[in-house]
């Protein structure tokens, strides 16, 4: 039970209390002895959820990003820069086994309406693969061994879109021929 639809992709209104289906049951089985009113509190303050009424809960959004903490958006740019760059470090460096996955897909003269259709398409296909991984890795850590957690590797996948002028068109990131 999670305040987002792993089925539809779609968030779920919960009720607030209860001893199933409820945030309150899915406060007490995730967050160790933190009550599920100070987790909620927190979560409508940096606006993750917010109250359709006062016994209900919605998730506004599917991933952090803080709005109004600037030294926190610098931590999570700097953390992102950090794993490409080490992905990429490590690509240069290892053989043809031990290649993590690193694509860029860049098409040059897009027209406007062309290039808004795929940002939607990219951001909804992005965010279908991201909760798929992101059900795994929780289902698979949580039947884990919680002795081993501590020594665990910390993995993931980072995609990002981006656009620019078509000036850049013939700068060469990779090896690729671009569109």
């Amino acid at each position: 039970m999670f305040l987002f639809d792993t089925n539809i992709r779609k968030a779920r209104v919960l009720k607030l209390k209860g001893d199933t289906d409820s945030f309150e049951t899915l406060v007490n089985k995730y967050s160790g002895d933190i009550t599920y009113g100070a987790v909620l509190d927190e979560l409508n303050r940096i606006g993750m959820t917010n109250q359709p009424t006062p016994d209900t809960v919605c998730l506004v959004r599917s991933a952090y990003v803080p709005q109004e903490n600037e030294i926190e958006k610098i931590r999570i740019l700097s953390v992102c820069v950090a794993d490409l760059l080490g992905t990429a470090v490590h690509n240069v460096e290892s053989s043809g086994d031990d290649i993590r996955f690193q694509r860029q897909l860049v098409y040059s003269g897009i027209e406007d309406s062309i290039a808004e259709r795929f940002h939607d398409l990219s951001n909804k296909q992005a965010m279908a693969l991201f909760g798929t991984l992101t059900d795994f890795l929780s289902v698979e850590r949580d039947a884990s061994d919680p002795d081993k957690r501590s020594s665990g590797k910390r993995v993931g996948l980072g995609i990002y879109y981006f656009e620019g002028d078509s000036n850049t068109a013939n700068l060469k990131v990779t090896g690729e021929t671009h569109g």
